[in-house]
């Protein structure tokens, strides 16, 4: 899709894209407050702090050679339950992250915002909750966590896949709770994840496989797939789009910088 700065932060329209397939199936992500990323919290649904699924996408799809103060991605656990970690297959990380720096400037960082609900909206509701526009939709705000993180990617929102459906009409409010919205919908994949939190501090939004949408304990595994904004800059060269023809893309001024 196409959006606005008030989706972004930046002042322009840019393209959002969405990973086809899964990535990986991982935790959402517990707040850990060390570089070898094994103390858990009660903040499992802050984002910011940074979660699990916030490192691995910032830092090794990003850039799978990176050499973070986390150090290597092989090396990187993450809270399972009751009190156990695993040790993440960074495999897939590897093998699909964007492989060259020449891409990585294709992408632009921006706003992702942070604000949820605790509750099943409409698919307008939800938009303007994620952007603060609605009552009772706020952030992990109970004194640490951020209402938006300046980052190269993220998750698609729960608007994302709710608007993505053509089963309803764009006026129509149904709730997000039904299990309706995954019909003609491009972007169901079955259990995923999506970037917003619940306004608990241990659940964040995903999308079930009945397709529709509730929350859940942010430290169990669900599908994850990475969604960045490409820079305004950036153009089409070729192809139609389709699966045997997909699009080439180029960029003048996407330099090192």
């Amino acid at each position: 899709g196409v959006f606005d700065s008030n989706s972004t932060g930046i002042d322009d329209n840019l393209v959002k894209l969405v990973r086809d397939k899964r990535l990986i199936s991982t935790s959402w992500g517990a707040y850990n407050d060390t570089t070898n990323y094994t103390t858990y919290s009660n903040y499992n649904s802050d984002w910011s702090r940074p979660s699990n699924l916030n490192i691995l996408l910032n830092t090794y799809f990003f850039d799978p050679d990176s050499t973070s103060s986390y150090g290597t991605c092989e090396n990187l656990t993450y809270f399972g339950s009751n009190n156990s970690y695993k040790t993440l297959d960074c495999s897939k990380i590897k093998k699909y992250g964007i492989q060259t720096q020449e891409l990585r400037n294709y992408i632009q960082q921006v706003k992702w915002y942070l604000f949820g609900a605790s509750s099943s909206l409409s698919k307008q509701d939800w938009y303007k909750c994620e952007r603060n526009d609605l009552s009772n939709c706020y952030s992990q705000s109970t004194g640490d966590y951020f209402v938006v993180s300046l980052s190269n990617i993220g998750l698609m929102y729960v608007s994302d896949y709710l608007y993505a459906s053509g089963y309803f009409s764009s006026s129509d409010i149904t709730s997000s709770s039904s299990s309706l919205y995954g019909n003609q919908n491009w972007l169901y994949n079955g259990y995923e994840w999506t970037i917003t939190p619940d306004k608990t501090t241990d659940k964040s939004f995903c999308v079930y496989d009945n397709s529709s949408v509730s929350s859940y304990g942010s430290i169990y595994s669900y599908g994850v797939r990475p969604s960045f904004y490409l820079k305004s800059s950036v153009y089409v060269t070729g192809g139609n789009g389709s699966y045997l023809d997909p699009y080439t893309i180029s960029c003048d001024d996407c330099d090192a910088s």
